[in-house]
């Protein structure tokens, strides 16, 4: 990931990394990709690919 001049995330980086938290919340629960996509609003490729890293 890239960092902002001064450092730490800018806004839109900050969304996308809560996001990808409750993305790994959900994983760790066990729910579907499908399912996880859905209640997040994002595609399921994105999901995938955070699953993979």
């Amino acid at each position: 990931m890239r960092y902002a001049q001064r450092g730490g995330y800018t806004p839109a980086e900050q969304r996308r990394e809560r996001l990808r938290l409750r993305a790994a919340g959900r994983f760790a629960r066990g729910d579907a990709i499908g399912e996880i996509a859905h209640g997040l609003r994002v595609t399921e490729g994105s999901v995938r690919r955070w699953y993979r890293a």
